[in-house]
């Protein structure tokens, strides 16, 4: 198997392939060689996707640190300029963004598939029909929202929605919502941007000018904290200076990386457009699973238990979060990698590179939460306050549902990257609905702790049950499709 792989052809050069910031981030980094050149064998097709993986990986993380300072630092200058009411408006409205999210209908992670898989056959021309048509799609998206905004704009009682009563934060719920919705829907096409780039595994270049707009946005808010500005002007320095960098990094993008790739009426076609709507709402499917399985816990625990356990929960929980988080950073660049390679038909890469991140999520994830368990309680003594007490058995699930979950996000990557979705779509739904049974059952008669271990259960049967029972198989069915595709492409003669 591994002689076919290395033998195995390579394909054209890709728009990705060309020079500009890459020059610059060489002359930085003179040891790695960050133009993209078609490598010439396996071997160095996997090097250059590790090194890519690990370069994206520390320019995330330095962009989320870069990103963590400005809210650090924003603030304490917030909230003494804008007074409780006002910054809690900001607060609401910001927030809205991980419901907008959903509202591109999953068609960004559809792009970032087809553009690797695009890539790894060489296909420079699908490519530019799934941009164009992806790109267009999300401008209808944008428009129906920016015309439901100011057709119903007036209409809409924004004072009463966001709960505000003070007369100045009356004044400036409407403008400043929609000013944050406007920006929202101009960004929606111009995701395709990070789409294109993490597709390329270039996802270092997106965190380089995603870092650039962190800062922006902060000097503007110092600028409109300065001139005493109204709260709509904070909340465009904030949500429109990431708009500011995304534009320049989509003219860099289309001008200098990738004119070729530039959308186009004229390459939008149906039949593409078809096919991101439908692995789009793949997508779409999973995360409203995965977002209401995890985000119905507050809720559930409010009206079972009361708001002083939801405290107790959030405050645990965001303590449980930090290794995750971080872990994601190391998950993703592979996304692309894998779409890329099994495009190409080097399926054991994938396989080895998903056997290795398997083997250092559970590592990590078992030894933060033994670390947890042992010494949370002392921990949230001293972040929150020593009255803080929290049940040992919440801990002890909570460790779990961290190695469950950020296994499975794991598996979930190279699923996602070979285009594997129905599996995870019935999984997911499975694991949504019997959670959320399990929760509403068994939280009034086991207290707060049976909320977490519900979604450990329903992780169990829902997620990694199939797992263990589909994966090698699924693996194993890839690596011989490769093999008859390989053989069927050789002269008769050799196969005699």
């Amino acid at each position: 198997m591994s002689s076919t792989l290395q033998k195995a052809t390579s394909g054209q050069p890709t728009p990705a392939d060309q020079v500009g910031i890459l020059k610059i981030i060489r002359s930085v980094l003179p040891t790695s060689k960050l133009e993209r050149e078609e490598a010439s064998s396996a071997e160095e097709r996997s090097r250059e996707r590790y090194r890519r993986i690990a370069l994206t990986t520390f320019t995330s993380g330095s962009a989320k640190a870069i990103l963590l300072l400005t809210m650090i630092i924003s603030v304490p200058l917030t909230i003494h300029y804008l007074g409780t009411e006002r910054y809690a408006l900001w607060m609401v409205i910001s927030s809205s963004m991980t419901m907008l999210t959903f509202s591109d209908l999953g068609i960004g992670n559809g792009l970032l598939n087809a553009i690797a898989e695009s890539h790894g056959k060489g296909d420079e021309a699908a490519a530019h029909h799934y941009v164009s048509s992806a790109f267009f799609i999300l401008s209808g998206i944008a428009t129906v929202v920016l015309v439901g905004l100011f057709a119903g704009y007036h209409f809409v009682p924004w004072s009463r929605i966001f709960g505000v009563t003070s007369p100045a934060a009356m004044n400036e719920a409407g403008p400043a919502a929609a000013v944050f919705i406007t920006c929202f829907a101009i960004g929606l096409p111009l995701g395709i941007v990070q789409r294109i780039e993490s597709g390329y595994q270039n996802g270092f270049i997106y965190d380089v000018w995603s870092a650039a707009g962190s800062v922006l946005g902060l000097v503007a808010l110092v600028i409109a904290v300065h001139l005493r500005a109204g709260l709509p002007w904070l909340v465009l320095s904030i949500a429109g200076a990431p708009l500011v960098a995304t534009v320049l990094n989509g003219l860099f993008l289309f001008s200098v990386q990738c004119p070729s790739l530039r959308p186009r009426w004229s390459e939008s076609n149906r039949t593409f457009m078809k096919q991101l709507l439908r692995y789009g709402l793949y997508f779409f499917i999973l995360q409203t699973c995965v977002v209401v399985a995890t985000a119905a816990d507050n809720l559930i625990i409010s009206h079972i238990l009361g708001a002083a356990s939801v405290t107790t929960y959030a405050v645990t929980m965001r303590m449980f979060t930090v290794i995750p988080s971080l872990l994601v950073m190391v998950l993703l660049p592979l996304w692309p990698a894998y779409g890329e390679s099994i495009a190409r038909g080097e399926i054991g890469w994938a396989r080895r590179a998903l056997e290795r991140s398997v083997k250092l999520i559970l590592v990590m994830t078992s030894l933060s939460g033994v670390f947890l368990v042992l010494f949370g309680p002392w921990i949230l003594h001293i972040w929150v306050d020593k009255s803080f007490d929290v049940p040992r058995n919440l801990l002890i699930s909570m460790a779990l549902w961290t190695c469950l979950s950020t296994g499975a996000n794991a598996i979930s990557v190279f699923l996602n990257g070979a285009k594997r979705m129905r599996v995870q779509i019935f999984s997911g739904l499975g694991m949504c609905l019997s959670s959320l049974l399990l929760k509403v059952v068994l939280t009034s008669r086991f207290g707060l702790a049976a909320v977490m271990w519900s979604t450990d259960i329903a992780y169990i049967l829902f997620i990694w049950l199939p797992i263990v029972l589909m994966l090698p198989r699924l693996v194993s069915r890839m690596e011989l499709e490769v093999d008859q595709r390989t053989t069927s492409n050789l002269p008769s003669a050799l196969v005699g």
